[in-house]
């Protein structure tokens, strides 16, 4: 914050960090101050897929009810130190409920690349939604990627 009363008495910003009042002008800014990065940066999650149990993709995203499938994404550390991750996938059903919560855990070397997947086994037919997330760890849900998501149908 900066404060200045020598500025002439009919001054106007438009600028929305000025405030202009009768005895004085304030200025107010923002800034990053440190060598870390932003967290999305530091282990994006990529390629989310469904696979069938041989790891071969599932063709339109439809699946048997009781087949089971593995929910795979590739994660990357952008970090040039040890990351520690943990890598959630969360499947809903077309009413937004959770039907399914599943987690890995585990630290990434720098620059190292892995593929990740968890296994579900639909039980009822119908729409679904899987959401992947990447965090620091399951009690610190700071987020080391963007989530990202797929839908499929079982029948």
């Amino acid at each position: 914050k900066y404060e200045d009363a020598n500025f002439p008495s009919d001054y106007v910003s438009e600028l929305g960090n000025i405030v202009v009042s009768e005895d004085k002008i304030e200025m107010f800014a923002t800034a990053l101050v440190g060598s870390t990065g932003p967290p999305l940066e530091r282990a994006p999650a990529s390629n989310f897929m469904i696979l069938d149990i041989r790891k071969n993709p599932i063709e339109n995203n439809l699946i048997a009810v009781d087949q089971q499938i593995r929910l795979v994404a590739d994660l990357e550390n952008q970090m040039s130190h040890i990351q520690p991750f943990a890598y959630l996938v969360q499947i809903q059903n077309k009413q937004n409920q959770v039907e399914s919560l599943s987690w890995l855990t585990g630290n990434l070397t720098s620059s190292q690349k892995i593929n990740l997947g968890v296994t579900w086994i639909p039980f009822n037919e119908g729409k679904y939604f899987a959401t992947v997330f990447v965090w620091e760890s399951i009690d610190n849900p700071t987020a080391l990627s963007p989530p990202l998501s797929i839908d499929f149908l079982v029948k």
